[in-house]
């Protein structure tokens, strides 16, 4: 019996330990690639316009249709997501109201009709824009110069001749934010305000019945609209 215990305490000292597991090795999974910045935007909004300034409450509408489009293109990149660009933007504004106006078919008669009261600016700007990227979100400020041509038309007899056009030398500033959906593709929100250097008059003439009077309603815009933006 003596012996068999002895074997026994012997073998199971002979017999090597189970060897200790290997670490699997760990698995590196690669940085996704950065998402490529383009260098050129392009941009086109609608919304809101309103027209600033005492002249517009006397010579209405206030409120009216916004339009802009634009292109820039990034010139310098900055530490920190930072930004300057330069590039071209185009604004559209028209504001329409409806007013009570007279003819004169024959001499000596008179008819009344409802006709509408409209004026509308076009404007072009080169400008310049610092902005800031972050993730998806690219925010922008932007200040330029440029022309404005306005026109107005109306066919009230008290602001006979009812008509002006005008071309005046303006400055914008605009800021805004871009959300991309893909790195092609963003939605954008945009807001501009637009102040012409000069101040074009209209003066009535003999015809409205009246003394002479002198309108001057060209004058500041704040425009405010939602859009797309194209990189490429």
């Amino acid at each position: 019996m003596l012996p068999a215990l002895v074997l026994a305490s012997w073998w199971a000292q002979a017999e090597p330990a189970p060897a200790e597991p290997t670490a699997a090795p760990p698995v590196i999974v690669p940085a996704p690639a950065p998402e490529p910045v383009l260098d050129n935007r392009f941009a086109i909004s609608a919304g809101y316009g309103r027209r600033l300034g005492d002249e517009a409450a006397r010579v209405g509408p206030r409120n009216g249709f916004a339009l802009s489009a634009g292109y820039e293109r990034r010139l310098v990149p900055l530490p920190n997501g930072f930004e300057v660009a330069a590039g071209l933007d185009f604004g559209y504004d028209k504001f329409a109201t409806r007013v009570p106006a007279t003819a004169t078919p024959a001499p000596g008669q008179t008819r009344s009709y409802s006709g509408d009261r409209t004026l509308s600016e076009t404007s072009f700007a080169a400008a310049g824009s610092l902005g800031w990227r972050r993730r998806r979100l690219r925010l922008f400020a932007q200040v330029g110069a440029g022309v404005s041509i306005a026109y107005f038309s109306t066919p009230e007899t008290a602001l006979s001749p009812g008509s002006l056009t005008a071309a005046q030398p303006l400055g914008r500033a605009a800021a805004g934010l871009d959300v991309a959906i893909t790195p092609e593709v963003a939605v954008t929100v945009r807001a501009a305000f637009t102040h012409p250097f000069t101040h074009p008059t209209l003066t009535t003439d003999d015809s409205s019945g009246g003394p002479p009077a002198t309108y001057s309603f060209l004058g500041d815009l704040f425009d405010a609209g939602l859009g797309v933006a194209l990189g490429f």
